[in-house]
């Protein structure tokens, strides 16, 4: 096993020790997730970083795309979005069409918000996670300002964490929603266990 397998394998267990109580993985922690892929690239394997970090996005915008259909199944929308964000990031689509898309469905969830409220925040995160999940294949994850800019801003919240919210039930500071901790701890050990080692291994 080379130093950078060994790397990785001890963060993911550095990380999965320090999901905490109500189940979250730290944002500092999933810091150190997207930054690694800077050294899998670095030692010139197949992809850059900004693509394990847009199929690491997908991968979990696609964990939660039920989320979405459950409530609204006529509204293929978010299952479009992912759709076309896979054809950009395999240069089988143009940069305009996806921008259009994500644009309009971003602005269908936060209609959606607006006229029928906290009861639709699970498909609404769900959908997010899709946007998110196509932001970061249009325009990338700003690394270095990570951390800052999730606490500043939702609308920089990555696929990752957009899903976690959207698989728990709610945020864990929004007391009119009663989220799931264990549901939100499930979440992210799947993301620990099973999608990273996937990308990990592309």
């Amino acid at each position: 096993m080379n130093e950078l397998n060994k790397n990785f394998r001890k963060l993911i267990e550095e990380c999965y020790q320090n999901i905490d109580q109500r189940g979250e993985l730290p944002s500092n922690y999933r810091k150190k997730i997207y930054e690694i892929f800077e050294q899998l690239s670095a030692k010139k394997q197949k992809y850059s970083s900004y693509y394990y970090r847009a199929k690491l996005e997908l991968a979990c915008a696609r964990k939660t795309l039920d989320k979405w259909a459950n409530f609204l199944p006529t509204n293929n929308s978010a299952q479009e979005l992912l759709e076309f964000t896979e054809k950009f990031l395999e240069d089988q689509l143009e940069q305009k069409k996806l921008q259009k898309s994500n644009d309009n469905f971003y602005t269908e969830i936060n209609k959606l918000l607006y006229e029928r409220g906290l009861q639709y925040t699970v498909p609404a995160a769900a959908g997010l996670a899709c946007v998110s999940a196509a932001n970061a294949v249009l325009y990338g994850i700003d690394i270095d300002n990570f951390e800052i800019l999730e606490m500043e801003d939702p609308d920089n919240w990555t696929a990752c964490f957009n899903a976690s919210i959207a698989y728990s039930g709610g945020p864990t500071w929004q007391k009119e929603i009663i989220s799931d901790d264990l549901k939100r701890k499930e979440f992210w050990i799947w993301f620990l266990k099973q999608a990273l080692p996937t990308i990990w291994e592309l």
